[in-house]
């Protein structure tokens, strides 16, 4: 699951947050890996139709200090800044340590160079 703390008001011109409801529910088809080089991330899989229909998404405008909780399978994305703004947010991902089992190649892992902070 991911917490989506907004730094600055997120607004449609800025490239706010778009998701589709209800998508939580459905299975993952599409995965976000680390490439073979290590030094960035691919997507692997196959999207579902849900993917392409813009008109599914909804738009999320936030309010600067907005919490935006996010449930690992939201089908979700962003469009790009075409505001004079930036849009600054925090982005923290939260697992349960003691019973995850994600892929290897899963873009969000640990690394040599840092892990991740245990709360409990």
């Amino acid at each position: 699951n991911k917490q989506w703390y907004q730094r600055r008001v997120a607004i449609t011109a800025g490239g706010c947050l778009w998701f589709i409801p209800g998508s939580h529910r459905e299975e993952a088809t599409i995965f976000m890996n680390r490439n073979k080089e290590g030094t960035g991330c691919e997507f692997v899989g196959c999207k579902s139709d849900n993917y392409e229909q813009d008109e599914k998404y909804v738009c999320t405008e936030a309010r600067k200090g907005s919490l935006v909780l996010i449930h690992g399978n939201v089908v979700h994305k962003s469009y790009a800044n075409t505001s004079d703004k930036s849009r600054n947010a925090y982005t923290f991902h939260i697992y349960d340590g003691h019973t995850a089992n994600w892929a290897p190649t899963n873009w969000n892992l640990p690394t040599k160079r840092g892990t991740f902070v245990k709360l409990y």
